[in-house]
């Protein structure tokens, strides 16, 4: 699923793995540690339910969502499972601040998506993950771990990839 939006960070697009029904998504979410204009953070990684995320993302982030399906076989599902179960081995859970601070009236994003979908956030105690980059390791990286590993390889990484060159060559496919 790519994202657009005319409005602040969105400008740049993001990418989200939908996979049985739950959204996967990796980003700079953790206000406290972003810094360099929102460019470097540490890693966050979201688990949503699909059905409460598409709605609250049009709703409070005012993007249009584009949506993608890639058939599977049993071979590539099952490399996408593994790749899963190894991410979340470095994967620890985290507490957005309307959990940590009980206050109610948080306005994070991740406040606000935790309120509307229940969503998992995890950080990273390792790997590549850990820290989030924009230009490095970004929402588009982890996707390509997904995509790669069950073998389809339509997009080779040239460069930097952003969510436009994931909605191009999709669009393309």
């Amino acid at each position: 699923m790519v994202h657009v939006s005319n409005r602040g960070a969105n400008k740049v697009g993001h990418v989200d793995l939908i996979y049985k029904d739950k959204v996967y998504s990796y980003g700079n979410y953790d206000d406290k540690y972003r810094k360099f204009f929102q460019i470097v953070g540490e890693g966050v990684l979201f688990i949503a339910d699909k059905e409460k995320y598409i709605p609250f993302c049009i709703k409070h982030s005012k993007k249009t969502l584009f949506c993608f399906g890639i058939k599977l076989d049993k071979q590539q599902i099952e490399q996408i499972e593994e790749k899963l179960e190894v991410l979340m081995k470095s994967a620890v859970k985290w507490d957005p601040p309307c959990i940590l601070t009980k206050e109610k009236k948080c306005d994070d994003y991740c406040s606000c998506l935790y309120k509307a979908t229940k969503a998992r956030f995890f950080k990273f105690s390792s790997g590549k993950f850990r820290t989030y980059f924009v230009l490095g390791i970004s929402c588009c990286d982890i996707i390509n771990e997904f995509i790669g590993s069950s073998g389809i390889d339509f997009l080779k990484k040239s460069g930097i990839i952003s969510p436009g060159t994931y909605l191009y060559h999709l669009n393309r496919e």
